[in-house]
């Protein structure tokens, strides 16, 4: 069993003209909504990219009809071909896993942090690991990530207690595993079911 997870750039859709073509494409109206939403330009623009990423996994997995349904947490997902999904954005990347197993993707701009007002989300051991490491902003943002990946797979986003698990063994618990990648400065981690294998994939859209 594979896990996909595209990655896109969204530096393209800045362009204005390009924005509004591509944002014209989208066939889910909830996603349209979502893009507009956002008060901010940066916002709307990675809010259409991971748009653009969904519908196109959604069509590469044989979807024809896109149609959502919610959990009881809020997570989305495709009412037909028994596909689960996971979309984050950050800085200038959007990603979208897409697996048929409970699956959470997130993605942070690697970036320098405040560390003493959110280590208190940490377990004792990750708070080491981080003020040791060579680069404590690349180390914060992977175990974060992780902790981000794994609520989403869940369903239940970061509600539960972020202390409960030490996030830097391989796997959280039993049933997961992390898969990370950096790309054009952004830490990308995917969680999956356990001995589920990720595919990562940098995504194109083709302007002219």
């Amino acid at each position: 069993m594979t896990a996909v997870c595209r990655c896109l750039d969204v530096s393209f859709l800045k362009d204005e003209a390009v924005f509004q073509h591509f944002l014209s494409t989208l066939t889910l109206s909830s996603r349209k909504e979502k893009v507009l939403s956002y008060r901010f330009e940066s916002g709307r623009i990675l809010s259409l990219g991971a748009g653009l990423l969904l519908e196109l996994s959604l069509k590469e997995a044989g979807l024809t009809d896109f149609t959502l349904a919610a959990e009881p947490y809020g997570k989305p997902y495709p009412v037909h071909g028994g596909l689960h999904f996971s979309l984050s954005h950050s800085g200038t990347m959007a990603v979208c896993a897409i697996s048929s197993l409970p699956v959470g993707a997130d993605v942070e701009l690697i970036r320098p942090i405040r560390f003493r007002s959110v280590l208190r989300f940490f377990h004792p051991d990750e708070v080491k690991q981080i003020e040791s490491a060579e680069s404590e902003e690349m180390e914060f943002t992977r175990i974060w990530t992780r902790k981000e990946s794994y609520g989403k797979r869940n369903g239940t986003g970061i509600s539960y207690d972020l202390k409960q698990f030490c996030f830097l063994k391989p796997q959280a618990d039993d049933s997961c595993s992390f898969h990370e990648r950096c790309i054009q400065g952004h830490m990308i981690t995917v969680c999956s079911s356990a001995q589920e294998e990720v595919k990562f994939l940098k995504t194109e859209f083709i302007t002219r």
